[in-house]
């Protein structure tokens, strides 16, 4: 990336930016307005949710490795994890500073939940390296979470603007149509007199002494 955008400058590190580090920078805005708008428990929720597709393509992958001797189950496994950490992290985060701008709520918890997210998919793979669990090199595993961490979190910034006034307009959007709607259901009509079912009648017996 480096070499095509600024040829001269030297970075103290190689940088590697896989191409779905675009939505999955995207992704954690959008949890963050889901949050937002709709409350903590549907993030979570779609946070979950997210967390089964990702455990269905490392099934995928692990059927693709058992088919040609590949080694993309583990690398999968590894970016299942950083799904799963960076998403929650930001769900909690953000739910956590409640009270804050909206801006400023993003933009942290954005921050938070990347660190931890991709150190869990450089831990994981470095973990598995010795023991031949994925053929990425350790220095090429380095430079893809650096690069891909650096990378979602300038995307962040760059949507984070967008994504607070989106959000407010949402907000107030939701409201109205909230307003609207609960203005429209009829009142419910009084049930007439005529048709209210009465006590049974008491009867006593007056004993003359």
């Amino acid at each position: 990336v480096a070499a095509r955008v600024a040829p001269d400058v030297e970075l103290p590190a190689a940088l590697l930016v896989p191409l779905g580090v675009l939505p999955f920078a995207a992704s954690f805005v959008a949890g963050a307005l889901v949050c937002q708008l709709f409350g903590r428990r549907r993030a979570v929720a779609l946070v979950i949710a997210g967390a089964v597709a990702m455990a269905a393509l490392a099934g995928l992958m692990r059927v693709a490795d058992l088919i040609d001797g590949g080694t993309a189950f583990f690398a999968s496994l590894a970016f299942a994890a950083a799904f799963v950490v960076g998403h929650a992290i930001n769900v909690l985060v953000f739910a956590r500073l409640r009270g804050s701008g909206v801006l400023l709520r993003i933009v942290l918890s954005a921050i938070v939940a990347n660190v931890l997210a991709w150190s869990a998919f450089v831990g994981i793979l470095h973990a598995g390296a010795p023991y031949g669990l994925t053929s990425i090199e350790p220095a090429t595993i380095t430079a893809l979470g650096v690069g891909s961490a650096a990378c979602s979190l300038a995307l962040v910034l760059i949507l984070a603007i967008p994504a607070a006034l989106t959000g407010r307009a949402l907000a107030v959007a939701l409201r109205v149509g909230r307003d609207l709607f609960g203005a429209a259901e009829p009142e419910p009509t009084p049930e007439p007199a005529w048709t209210r079912r009465r006590p049974p009648a008491l009867i006593v017996d007056d004993d003359d002494d």
